[in-house]
């Protein structure tokens, strides 16, 4: 077994360490080793449970008593130079009051100058339980080589981490297989330093914090889980880690995960978290505890984030939620888990997908909502989302959009603000538009503005009975908005359909409407209400498809409550082969009341012989086909002369 000390020694040239054959000094004042010497529970005070003595404020304390497991109890308070657990159970316990253990190592930038190490070499396994009301390092490691194994379980008192020197860190499992555990109410603080789970490829390190009272404070410090190695942290039944600048979940090349689970427990961090931030991480939030941060990002590289359970709640102070910023991110929020944060991005890197569901699941946030680059947000079986303005694509426009679902009833996502759909969906996507709402679902906007550009045209889908989006003032489509199946669009202002946009569906749409672009009622086909006053301009074209003789079923109507004030172009054609005969009637148009016509009427071409009457157009909103003039006259004209003919008669 090897150690590696690097330590200089005033007046002693060379020493090696062997633990199975200690190598002694005679030289005055020089730091000691002194190994504990028998496999019996005793006294720290008692020379002869020691080979070389009890060691002294500047010597060295080794415990290697193979699978022996012992208590070695504290009388008064003790200080050593560093304390080092190669093998075995050692149970750290107080006598009396007194029972401070003060590990004096300043630690620097060599690890093996820290402290405190249980399981110094490969092969190497050692626990350590302390009940000590403080044991004091300035460092420590735990599973300190490649092969070892390490336990250090805080079960009472106070573990403390830095002694004013400029380095301070606790590394569990830092290239072995290391574990850290605080019960019972006792408490580890680490002074402006860093926690890491795992330090090294190959290594594993676990974190467990349980129990009202149980914490861990890396004050000003760092949190890192799985930073080259793969690493958990479970804290749960009020356990607590609090007082971080920062934490990273899945860091480097590591993959790394964090739980906080069950009324009471808690993680905070006035700084920044991520999750997934060059490895993979996951952080999960659930049965009623809490995690609070300054910003968060999921996915950096790869990342998951699930809030899950009533009470559950995930809170973000001072910055976004950004969920697939810069690479992969994946966010659950379910069961009545509640995220709250300054504000939220969905995508912008590979990709982001957030889920929001189940009633009482909310994600509310301060700020602006974006779902942008490659970002899916979905809002389903009672979900909310809340936020002040609400954006589909990218904010800057260079890149293509991203979607959002809202499904089911009692789904909703409120803007309290403008929501804007400034991107198509990418060429080959496989959802349904930009914003779908269906089976019930709600969004609700004071605005409303979609695309605007060729290249930027974005989509609405509002499906189904109950489903509704709403706004309290006017929306600008320069895009697709299709109302379908008895879904409904509410606009406190005047919906516009501008020169690029669409407007169709056989659903309904409360409020007036201006259309400069295409107004095409049915779902192939399909009846559009309008419960309100409808006004096309001359750049304006309503579309009417006919496929049969029922309307709604077979052609398209449109029904305007209020005012028609019409022009520009009314477009017919025939779908599905459909050829009408003479007598067909259609009822394309209904009114409250109407002003001024359309500018053209473009019919589709019938079969010979038969021609459009449009008289009753603007008499009741209806068409016909009726026979050609020509060949109606000459049917008349020819009956004489076939009855003479079957009377013999010729002229």
């Amino acid at each position: 077994m090897r150690v590696k000390w690097a330590r200089a020694i005033v007046a002693r040239a060379a020493w090696g360490i062997l633990f199975a054959t200690p190598i002694h000094t005679c030289v005055a004042n020089a730091a000691a080793i002194s190994h504990w010497n028998t496999d019996n529970s005793g006294s720290f005070e008692t020379a002869s449970n020691w080979d070389n003595g009890v060691p002294g404020s500047a010597d060295t304390a080794i415990f290697d008593r193979g699978a022996a497991s012992y208590v070695v109890q504290f009388g008064t308070d003790v200080t050593n130079d560093r304390a080092r657990f190669a093998s075995g159970t050692v149970t750290l316990q107080p006598t009396g009051t007194a029972g401070t253990y003060v590990l004096t190592s300043p630690a620097n930038s060599v690890v093996a100058d820290r402290g405190l190490i249980i399981a110094t070499t490969t092969g190497q396994s050692a626990m350590v339980n302390t009940y000590l009301p403080n044991l004091r390092a300035q460092a420590a490691s735990v599973a300190d080589s490649a092969g070892s194994t390490g336990s250090l379980n805080v079960l009472g008192g106070t573990l403390l981490i830095g002694l004013g020197n400029s380095t301070t860190q606790v590394d569990v499992g830092r290239a072995g297989d290391g574990t850290m555990t605080v019960l019972n109410g006792a408490k580890v603080n680490i002074f402006s330093g860093s926690l890491v789970v795992a330090s090294e490829t190959g290594s594993v390190g676990k974190v467990e914090v349980a129990g009202t009272g149980s914490t861990i404070v890396p004050r000003e410090g760092i949190l890192l889980i799985g930073a080259s190695g793969t690493g958990t942290v479970n804290v749960h039944d009020g356990g607590s880690i609090t007082g971080m600048s920062i934490v990273s979940v899945g860091g480097d090349s590591g993959t790394g995960e964090a739980t906080v689970t069950g009324a009471g427990s808690l993680i905070s961090c006035y700084g920044s978290t991520s999750v997934g931030n060059g490895g993979t991480g996951m952080l999960k939030i659930t049965n009623g505890a809490q995690f609070t941060t300054g910003s968060a990002g999921v996915g950096n590289s790869g990342g998951a984030l699930l809030v899950s359970g009533a009470g559950s709640k995930l809170t973000v102070t001072t910055v976004d939620l950004n969920v697939g910023r810069f690479g992969t991110g994946i966010a659950t929020i379910s069961d009545g888990g509640q995220v709250q944060s300054d504000g939220g991005s969905v995508g912008g890197g590979v990709s982001g997908t957030v889920t929001v569901t189940n009633v009482g699941s909310l994600w509310s946030s301060t700020n602006t909502m974006t779902v942008g680059d490659s970002g899916k947000m979905s809002i389903t079986a009672g979900g909310q989302v809340t936020n002040t303005a609400g954006i589909i694509g990218d904010v800057n426009g260079t890149r293509r959009s991203g979607a959002v679902i809202v499904d089911g009833q009692g789904s909703s996502w409120t803007n309290s603000g403008a929501l804007s759909i400034k991107n198509r969906l990418p060429d080959g996507s496989t959802e349904a538009a930009n914003l779908l709402i269906s089976n019930g679902g709600k969004v609700s906007s004071t605005t409303a503005t979609i695309g605007g550009s060729i290249s930027r045209r974005g989509s609405v889908i509002v499906d189904g009975l109950g489903s509704q989006w709403l706004t309290t003032g006017a929306i600008t489509n320069g895009g697709t908005i299709t109302v379908r199946n008895q879904g409904q669009l509410s606009a406190g202002g005047l919906l516009t359909v501008n020169s690029l946009g669409l407007l169709n569906g056989d659903g309904s749409v409360v409020g007036a409407v201006k259309n400069d672009g295409v107004v095409s009622p049915g779902n192939s086909p399909g009846i559009l209400t309008i419960s309100g006053s409808y006004l096309q301009s001359s750049t304006g074209i309503l579309q009417i498809e006919l496929s049969g003789l029922a309307a709604g079923t077979q052609y398209d109507r449109l029904v305007v409550t209020s005012d028609a004030n019409l022009g520009g172009t009314l477009q017919i054609s025939l779908i599905n082969g459909f050829q009408p005969t003479a007598g067909d009637k259609f009822d394309l148009l209904d009114w409250g009341t109407r002003s001024n016509a359309f500018s053209t009427v473009q019919l589709p071409t019938l079969a010979s012989g038969l021609s459009w009457n449009t008289a009753s157009l603007y008499v009741d909103g209806s068409i016909s086909v009726v026979p050609e003039p020509g060949g109606f006259a000459l049917c008349v004209c020819a009956i004489p002369l076939l009855m003479r003919l079957r009377c013999g008669r010729s002229y």
